[in-house]
């Protein structure tokens, strides 16, 4: 029913939703791409990073659920997608050096402002409608969610792998004392193939770890945009609670 549409403040926090549900598929498609394929995590030690996200996103959410009638909804989704930006902005800055705790931070970070912003969401976007729309509302902002998620899934990975390559041919363009990296390889035991091999591997180290951090700034941008955009939803008079899982 398209004519759900017509209240602005259904069909702004609609939008809001699918932007901000794309970008935090970012974090959670990429890091465990990037910490198996390019930090040599295993599988188990990859979930056990992301396990940080839903541990504080649990003690968060609770307290989101409170807060909603007491104070502005949108200060709550602004402030939750701001903590969201800032936090996908330091992700920019990550390296190959990067341990295990180094990165949990960020993980602890990311699950503390998106339960600020989810919550509310669908609170604010029910309580836009009619009554009678409510169901049909429901439904197609759940439609909604889940195709951003296949969307922005699909879009992010082959934009990684993307911009892989391009930085794998920059870095190759712009090395500098390659015969040199390359004798010292072979004088270390290693055949011309096998050096070759290793200055490839290091290349392509780099330009994974690039092509990662280049995603997450296209990802801050989005969501500081998205930030700024949620006060264009007119406050609610009243609130609709959130039912089980509605967030």
């Amino acid at each position: 029913p398209l004519r759900l549409f017509r209240h602005r403040g259904f069909m702004i926090a609609t939008v809001a939703m699918f932007f901000a549900f794309s970008s935090f598929m970012g974090p959670n498609v990429l890091i465990p791409l990037w910490l198996q394929t390019n930090m040599n995590y295993t599988a188990t030690t990859a979930g056990q990073m992301m396990a940080f996200n839903g541990l504080v996103a649990v003690c968060v959410a609770p307290i989101a659920a409170n807060l909603i009638g007491k104070i502005d909804p949108r200060l709550m989704m602004s402030t939750g997608l701001a903590i969201v930006a800032l936090d996908t902005f330091w992700r920019t800055s990550f390296n190959t050096d990067m341990t295990f705790w180094g990165l949990v931070p960020a993980q602890m970070a990311l699950g503390f402002g998106m339960p600020l912003f989810f919550i509310p969401l669908m609170s604010i976007s029910m309580s836009s409608v009619l009554p009678e729309e409510t169901a049909s509302a429901a439904g197609l902002f759940g439609f909604l969610r889940t195709t951003a998620g296949a969307f922005a899934t699909g879009v992010i990975v082959f934009a990684w792998r993307d911009a892989t390559v391009q930085n794998h041919a920059q870095i190759a363009g712009t090395l500098n004392n390659t015969a040199g990296t390359l004798a010292q390889l072979h004088a270390a035991g290693q055949s011309a193939q096998q050096a070759l091999m290793s200055v490839d591997n290091m290349v392509q180290t780099q330009s994974v770890m690039l092509g990662t951090n280049n995603i997450f700034a296209v990802v801050a941008v989005i969501v500081a945009c998205v930030s700024a955009g949620i006060w264009l939803i007119p406050k609610p008079k009243k609130l609709a609670r959130a039912g089980g899982g509605g967030h």
